[in-house]
């Protein structure tokens, strides 16, 4: 094993001194200094201040849903929620998306909820969580087909949002 190693080593320092100019590299690499300082940087903290955001406000706003969900022994549900509670987060946080008169809907009873979205149906996601999480009821949507032709990777995402 410490001959191979040795071996991967010595085929490294052959391949970085042979076929790769260091000066350029180091040239190179000062050129793009202030690139890299000027939009990673603050790019990586925005995305580090959003996600921590983000996990703060679903912790602080949503735990008891999660946490009653997951006392009930309910897996499903309790994923449900979470994700609920990560979108609902996304939303009032980047969008300020807010629902008004929630608290109209009946928690037993039938209701008829016709509403604007925009351009882009995200808000849909937003409000099936909003529903889901205070008044603990799932909604049955008719959309435009946009909303379900989302990537095959995020397809458990729909399905646990509108179906029960």
């Amino acid at each position: 094993m410490h001959e191979y190693i040795v071996q991967v080593k010595d085929s490294v320092y052959e391949v970085l001194v042979n076929y790769i100019d260091i000066d350029f590299t180091l040239w190179l690499s000062w050129l793009l200094m202030p690139l890299i300082i000027t939009f990673i940087l603050p790019l990586v903290i925005v995305i580090l201040l959003y996600i921590s955001a983000l996990i703060l406000y679903t912790y602080k706003l949503h735990w008891n849903h999660v946490r009653t969900v997951f006392d009930r022994g309910d897996k499903w549900g309790a994923a449900r929620k979470a994700v609920a509670a990560v979108w609902d987060s996304h939303g009032w946080i980047w969008h300020g998306y807010e629902v008004t008169g929630l608290e109209n809907i009946n928690n037993k009873d039938p209701a008829l909820i016709v509403y604007y979205h925009g351009a882009i149906p995200i808000d849909v996601y937003y409000f099936l969580t909003k529903v889901l999480l205070f008044k603990n009821r799932l909604v049955h949507t008719v959309a435009d087909y946009f909303l379900f032709n989302i990537p095959e990777n995020f397809t458990p995402l729909l399905s646990a949002l509108v179906t029960g």
